[in-house]
């Protein structure tokens, strides 16, 4: 019977020994700052400068620390912060990119191709626009708005908690998108320091080729949202004679080519329930002022669009499979300017049974 030597028995696991390197590059969270927003602005010369938002550790609630840095790119400016800071800088937590209204009128694209190249920062994180003329100044009041309420700028974008039908809101991945699809844009929530509040919403910005064309309102808003499919439940209409709350909605699209105009059928089921009346409307009095009230917006959003060049709600995509490769490349610039679009507005009232001072059907 052969033995194997004492010795040699132990080989192995010695030598698996050297495999173990152990975690020797661990940091403490201690020596970690995960900052949550961040904002990018340009300066002179063409620098950037970014300013960072970090959530620092207090038992008396959400305390914040401002850090800044500049440089002639935006990993430069991030890199200044990282060798200032005691602390190693983590930004994959990063939630919110504000923009600077200047830098986003001029263009964003070094930024996003910046961002999806480097994969520190995640494609996920959402993107606003700072109405403020001093994206310092922004920061600045928001930061101490969070000190004395600790209530985090995170909440005004949380479905779970601020958010409302008619903030529109749009990823890191869905700007390099918009950049780069020849039939969708993007469009951006535009935001500023409140004075009672911690944010206040302006509306939304329109965006072609990572620019900022022109902004809308958010009650135009709410049909981009009602339009992706995006939660609409809870948006209140105020009409001449009641106000109406949307409760759901469905919408059906009909794309077709006659000659060589595009033309797009949009057919949009909303499902309300009245809040309340003045004087003694009718049913059909109430469907009538909503549905001519969404038309009426629907086409003042379209057209503001197509003056931009900027396919807003996407409309390109439902013509993807009627147009030939080479067509859909120009399709913002030739087919979307001259697109058609009809809209069929059908409004279900759910609650009329129970309003005796609403008569007729």
């Amino acid at each position: 019977m052969n033995r194997t030597p004492f010795k040699s028995r132990w080989y192995l696991p010695i030598f698996c020994l050297f495999l173990l390197t152990g975690c020797w590059d661990n940091k403490d969270i201690n020596h970690r700052v995960l900052p949550l927003v961040v904002g990018v602005k340009k300066i002179e010369d063409d620098r950037y400068k970014i300013i960072l938002e970090i959530p620092t550790t207090n038992p008396n609630g959400i305390q914040t620390e401002i850090v800044t840095g500049t440089g002639d790119t935006i990993n430069e400016a991030i890199e200044q912060i990282k060798t200032n800071l005691e602390s190693q800088v983590d930004l994959l937590h990063l939630r919110l990119i504000v923009l600077d209204k200047e830098y986003a009128n001029s263009g964003t694209e070094e930024l996003i191709e910046a961002i999806m190249r480097t994969r520190e920062i995640s494609p996920k994180a959402m993107v606003a626009v700072c109405s403020n003329d001093s994206l310092e100044d922004f920061f600045s009041g928001v930061n101490e708005k969070v000190q004395t309420s600790n209530i985090s700028m995170l909440d005004f974008f949380d479905k779970t908690a601020g958010w409302t039908p008619q903030i529109v809101t749009a990823n890191t991945w869905e700007m390099y998108r918009g950049i780069h699809s020849p039939t969708q844009d993007v469009t951006l929530p535009v935001i500023d320091k409140g004075k009672d509040t911690t944010l206040v919403y302006k509306g939304s910005a329109i965006f072609h080729k990572g620019a900022m064309k022109g902004k809308i309102t958010g009650d135009d808003s709410f049909l981009i949202n009602a339009y992706k499919g995006n939660e609409t439940y809870g948006k209140i209409e105020v009409l001449n004679k009641a106000s109406v709350m949307v409760v759901s909605n469905r919408i059906q699209n009909y794309a077709e080519i006659k000659g060589d105009l595009p033309f797009l059928t949009i057919k949009m089921n909303l499902n309300v329930v009245v809040l309340e009346t003045v004087g003694n409307p009718s049913v059909n009095d109430v469907k009538k002022q909503l549905d001519d009230l969404i038309t009426t917006r629907f086409q003042n959003v379209i057209q503001k669009s197509q003056s931009e060049q900027s396919d807003t709600f996407g409309f390109g995509q439902h013509f993807r499979s009627l147009l030939p490769p080479n067509q859909l490349t120009t399709w913002k610039t030739d087919y979307y300017p001259r697109l058609k679009v009809k809209v069929d507005v059908k409004v279900d009232i759910r609650n009329k049974g129970n309003l005796k001072s609403m008569k007729g059907n």
